[in-house]
């Protein structure tokens, strides 16, 4: 049966365990603060598509770009490597305080674990020198009881020879 304190104890375990990922996962993101660079629709408004026909005056056949339009993707091409840049350093930031956080919960339970089994060793060590016999007193043992019936005999033999040839 185990002891009252070694219940508390395992259920503090438990209980670490249970909690510990799930007070990780409600923090806030750690990057949340970081805004994502959108580039700037200059000039403002929505996207135009232009057909042109092939008797219109234009220098190939298909689609062309409405002059905002126009510039509206030369502008995003140029901001591309920066916002693609940025986003890439709020995910490795992201990565890293996950992996942080992650780690420090990893050390926190593998600690907990560690002194749970160093206190499971101790509680052995405990147990096995419980159950060992008591060692028994030396005038408590077999030996001891014939030694001292042979040395009263001899006593008692000496005695009565004595007393023989006393006579």
């Amino acid at each position: 049966m185990m002891s009252p304190g070694r219940v508390y104890a395992s259920t503090v375990v438990v209980l670490a365990l249970c909690c510990i990922p799930s007070q990780v996962w409600a923090q806030p993101a750690p990057a949340a603060g970081i805004e994502v660079v959108v580039p700037p629709d200059v000039p403002p408004g929505a996207d135009i598509i232009e057909p042109v026909t092939r008797s219109a005056r234009a220098p190939f056949d298909g689609q062309l770009l409405s002059t905002d339009t126009a510039i509206r993707w030369t502008n995003r091409l140029r901001w591309y490597r920066e916002t693609m840049t940025r986003f890439v350093a709020q995910h490795d930031e992201i990565i890293t305080a996950l992996n942080d956080s992650n780690a420090r919960a990893m050390s926190v339970v593998s600690n907990s674990l560690g002194r749970e089994i160093q206190g499971l060793r101790t509680d052995l060590r405990t147990q096995a020198r419980l159950l060992q016999p008591d060692p028994v007193p030396f005038y408590k043992t077999w030996g001891f009881a014939f030694a001292l019936g042979c040395g009263l005999a001899t006593v008692i033999v000496g005695f009565v020879a004595y007393a023989l040839t006393a006579i």
